[in-house]
């Protein structure tokens, strides 16, 4: 298989990830190690902020969302009896989205099959290779040897990190770059 973009992991991250590069015509191809069952069973916290909403948006994804999610400007928190209110608008100018992970996933499954993407699932021992020459990646499949994944000269390989974009690896032809981010 050649594409442009292998991307390891498909969780929320993952799964928007490919859901914008075919957007833009980008080919590529997520690898998760999980079944889709798996992934879709997984219960996590549903607070989403401004700037993630707008890519689920851009990615043609937030239709749902924007029906059935909540708009909250703020939170309490309960301090020695006391509530003590975080104006999360009144210090971003942005108002965060309560709307559950899972659904949040089954959503980005939802278009990813509207646009034959490519999700090869329980994608096991995956390994990025020859990162400064003519990288490709290898997996396994219930222990076998399934394939490699060849990335184009201009390509990308990015591993996200469970719960979340806690942190993003990226490979390309310059390079290893380890970029921070935040947890959604």
């Amino acid at each position: 298989m050649r594409v442009k973009v292998g991307i390891i992991g498909g969780g929320p991250s993952g799964l928007l990830l490919s859901q914008l590069l075919d957007l833009k015509g980008i080919s590529n191809v997520v690898l998760e190690r999980r079944t889709r069952d798996y992934v879709l069973g997984r219960i996590r916290a549903g607070v989403l902020e401004h700037g993630f909403c707008e890519l689920m948006r851009e990615a043609k994804c937030g239709e749902r969302m924007d029906a059935e999610g909540e708009l909250h400007d703020g939170f309490f928190i309960a301090d020695q009896g006391a509530m003590r209110r975080v104006d999360l608008k009144g210090l971003t100018g942005e108002q965060v989205m309560v709307y559950g992970q899972t659904e949040l996933t089954r959503d980005l499954y939802e278009a990813r099959e509207a646009m034959l993407g490519n999700v090869i699932h329980k994608a096991e021992d995956v390994t990025p290779h020859d990162m400064t020459g003519a990288p490709y990646i290898t997996y396994t499949v219930g222990g076998r040897p399934r394939g490699w994944i060849v990335i184009s000269s201009s390509g990308l390989m990015v591993s996200t990190v469970f719960h979340g974009v806690r942190s993003l690896k990226l490979w390309s032809m310059n390079g290893f770059t380890r970029l921070a981010g935040s947890g959604c």
